[in-house]
């Protein structure tokens, strides 16, 4: 069986791997590729394979499931409700079917029936990890801070390698400035989940804001090895650069940012600074103005 799991909210899915097949594109084929692409986390491209199965062959086993969770991973909760559901059809008692389709109808504001699903899913299994560090995000979500840390400090009783619970905690800890509690936690949440890229982003930050930049700028290219479209990560570390004058690395991380979220503002001033640190002032100009411009649609009731 293969487990996969997916932080901070951790749900889980179980499918059964047959074995690879290589000869001919048969439903049979894709499948196998999107449980491989599942196991590896590449969520948008297990759900492509999937959606090639529903084409190839409608009843293929558990295909809404293994389509369902691969979209909620990735997530596509709008596009996972439907498989999701047809899924609790067929496995009314799954756990983890209940909580993620919960969770997307959560997402999507459909809160009444989410609260239902919910339901369902406590009379299934009333007393998990996962379900405690949900329930953490979703007080941290209305700013309940105390009850979000009870949550995620239950689950860590429940289950001390719980992916996300440390991770949660350590956020709560940044939120109230407590940079040392924070870098205790993201660290303890790496030491469970060492390759988990929010942990490792997270922990880089708080080590930039504690003046470890060396450790920082080694983790940050780090998650950026194994994660290119981090652009949280690329911002982080380019404006980094810009500190220590390292500006031409600068700006091909704060280039890379802006590509992958051209929508936010603070991406274009930082690359601006960079820009006129390397005497490109027309380049500069162009970021700031963008930078007005997106601000203006950010806060439009200030104009």
């Amino acid at each position: 069986m293969l487990v996969i799991r997916q932080a901070p909210l951790a749900a889980f899915v179980l499918v059964a791997l047959s074995p690879v097949c290589t000869a001919g594109e048969s439903a049979q084929d894709h499948n196998d590729r999107g449980l491989f692409a599942f196991r590896d986390k590449r969520f948008a491209d297990a759900a492509r394979e999937f959606e090639t199965v529903r084409n190839l062959n409608p009843a293929f086993p558990d295909l809404d499931m293994n389509l369902g969770m691969a979209l909620f991973q990735a997530r596509d909760y709008q596009a996972a409700l439907e498989p999701l559901k047809r899924a609790r059809a067929a496995h009314p008692d799954s756990a983890q079917v209940l909580l993620a389709l919960g969770t997307s109808l959560a997402r999507t504001h459909q809160n009444a029936e989410a609260q239902r699903v919910f339901e369902e899913f406590l009379r299934v299994q009333p007393d998990t990890a996962e379900w405690h560090v949900f329930w953490g995000d979703a007080y941290a979500s209305q700013n309940q801070v105390d009850k979000a840390a009870q949550e995620f400090r239950r689950a860590l009783e429940l289950d001390p390698k719980v992916a996300g619970a440390h991770f949660s905690l350590g956020v709560l800890a940044l939120g109230s400035r407590d940079l040392e509690a924070a870098d205790k936690e993201f660290q303890a949440e790496l030491a469970h989940h060492p390759g988990d890229p929010q942990a490792q982003y997270h922990l880089a930050f708080v080590w930039l804001k504690r003046g470890k930049t060396e450790a920082a700028l080694k983790l940050l290219e780090r998650v950026l090895k194994d994660k290119t479209d981090y652009a949280e990560a690329h911002y982080s570390l380019g404006k980094a650069l810009v500190e220590r004058g390292e500006v031409a690395r600068a700006v091909e991380h704060l280039e890379a940012a802006v590509k992958l979220k051209p929508e936010k503002s603070y991406l274009h001033y930082e690359l601006g600074r960079a820009y006129m640190k390397s005497a490109r002032r027309r380049d500069a100009e162009r970021e700031f103005q963008l930078t007005r411009k997106l601000k203006a649609a950010e806060h439009p009731q200030e104009q």
